[in-house]
């Protein structure tokens, strides 16, 4: 006699039902996930953004070269649309390729900081004393969802799931 059947337990497991994400057309949660990080960031990358450009027109006091605070400025910016517009591109599933070009030009303006934020560095805002205390911490959180974003984007699910669609 089988063991399963002297215990009183169905011979064969029970059927498990399909994932929902995986029936017919629906989108796979990387997919989700990745663009619910890129959207994430784009509203964390504004906050440092409005700080730039807030700064940016005190350029007599600072000691950047010329511009040095518009060039940060206009990355910021840049990497804010292309977040945003990868995320809404790879949630309705038509590309995720804007999504890993923003997620690589994040994780490039966060390894910039460290080299232009001392630059600009003008002793008399309490941003840049702030700076020096959390700045290194700072780089590392603005730069870890984007990676996590980029690797999710390029899963073969998600791929896949594209191809499909």
């Amino acid at each position: 006699m089988d063991q399963n059947a002297a215990q009183g337990l169905p011979r064969h497991p029970a059927r498990q039902e399909p994932h929902p994400a995986r029936e017919g057309t629906g989108r796979p949660p990387m997919a989700t996930w990745a663009a619910v990080l890129a959207f994430a960031q784009a509203g964390i990358t504004a906050v440092p953004t409005m700080i730039v450009f807030a700064l940016g027109g005190d350029t007599a006091r600072s000691q950047a070269p010329d511009g040095v605070v518009v060039a940060l400025a206009a990355a910021q910016s840049a990497g804010f649309a292309l977040l945003v517009l990868g995320g809404a591109l790879l949630i309705t599933g038509k590309s995720r390729w804007w999504l890993v070009a923003a997620s690589v030009a994040q994780v490039g303006i966060c390894a910039a900081y460290p080299l232009v934020v001392p630059a600009v560095d003008n002793r008399d805002h309490w941003v840049f004393v702030l700076w020096g205390v959390v700045g290194p911490l700072l780089v590392l959180a603005f730069a870890v969802l984007p990676v996590i974003s980029l690797f999710q984007a390029l899963t073969r699910e998600v791929g896949e799931w594209l191809r499909g669609t």
